[in-house]
């Protein structure tokens, strides 16, 4: 064997190989390919060194390979390869110089996980969420991405836990209380007489003044003249994490105000949703009722907060992307409640918020 020399435009090989194998494969994906590369590596006697350079550059060997890989993709039946790593050649765990805490438990709810069966209502929640997405977005998304967008960035971190329990059908509503001996009339809407009590009648049937005015509140900040898009029901919110629209001039890549767009629908979405939670928890637990014009300050408290956090973020962050995507949410283009007037602080709402 003699010096070899690995011409690459994945910095995967060239930079993160070692650190991947060091830190037990945690959160790689295909790491069974990179673990079999990285074995053949140590296999040979000779040095060998990578060299990235960049793509569709006219380098000859990369647009070669490149070549390859399209041929290769378009075969019905894949090739066989061997990627097995004989024993004494696998490295298992993690090198403890590169432990952390947080890769430590990211490796433990891995092998927790494996094969750990969802919540029935988890299930059902994760194909209701995925065919009203795909009403919107035309695409249908995958158990993983569902799961992953709940906490996606642009949804406050209260929030993403709301709709984590949502997803998995942990709040103590409706059926929870039929189960249990002399609770069983706490199973039923306090405002809908005769009415079991779900997470969609909450949201989107329940007759209260509020939630029927938070929805409307939200629709007229709605960025689409189109609402036939507008949500509608209980997998429209979970799924809220996944909401994207095509640009509608046809171009492949979304522009940064189409982004900015989306990003303001995912915000919409997800703060509307938690203030009808926490409403309906303050009317239920508390025995508080709300008058119109106290939801309407609610409401215009969360979207001025939520414009606040924005604008700190986009001046202290000092990142041209993530500044452009704050200016591009389409906050100046609304109604007033968006320019930044002072509004007075809402009266307190106590009860279960999550």
């Amino acid at each position: 064997m003699g010096f070899m020399v690995i011409v690459s435009r994945r910095r995967e090989k060239t930079v993160h190989l070692k650190n991947w194998e060091d830190q037990g494969w945690t959160n790689v994906t295909n790491h069974e390919w990179f673990n079999a590369a990285a074995y053949h590596l140590r296999r040979r006697t000779a040095p060998t060194n990578f060299k990235w350079v960049k793509g569709h550059q006219g380098v000859l060997g990369n647009e070669r390979a490149d070549e390859l890989a399209n041929q290769g993709a378009q075969k019905t039946v894949p090739d066989h390869m061997d990627i097995a790593v004989p024993d004494n050649f696998k490295a298992t765990g993690i090198r403890l110089s590169t432990l952390t805490q947080r890769l430590a438990y990211q490796t433990i709810q891995k092998k927790r996980g494996k094969n750990r069966p969802y919540p029935r209502q988890a299930l059902i929640n994760l194909d209701i969420t995925r065919y009203a997405i795909q009403d919107i977005t035309g695409h249908l998304e995958t158990d993983a991405t569902l799961w992953r967008n709940l906490r996606h960035p642009d949804i406050r971190r209260p929030i993403q836990a709301f709709l984590y329990r949502a997803m998995t059908g942990s709040q103590r509503i409706g059926e929870f209380w039929q189960r249990i001996p002399n609770c069983e009339h706490r199973a039923n809407c306090t405002h809908c007489e005769g009415q079991i009590e779900s997470l969609e009648h909450i949201l989107f049937e329940c007759d209260t003044p509020e939630r029927q005015e938070i929805w409307n509140l939200t629709q007229k900040l709605w960025p689409d003249d189109d609402l036939t898009k507008f949500p509608k029901s209980l997998g429209h919110v979970l799924g809220c994490g996944s909401i994207t629209t095509d640009p509608q001039d046809g171009n492949t890549t979304p522009s940064a105000k189409h982004q900015g767009t989306n990003r303001l629908k995912r915000i919409l979405v997800s703060e509307a949703a938690h203030l009808i939670w926490t409403l309906r928890c303050d009317r239920v637990i508390g025995g508080n009722r709300h008058a119109p014009h106290t939801t309407v300050s609610h409401w215009k408290h969360k979207i001025q907060t939520r414009l606040d956090l924005d604008r700190q973020a986009a001046k202290s962050k000092r990142n041209v992307a993530f500044t452009n995507k704050i200016t591009n949410t389409c906050w100046a283009t609304h109604t007033e409640v968006l320019v930044g007037i002072n509004l007075s602080r809402p009266p307190a709402v106590t009860g279960v918020t999550g």
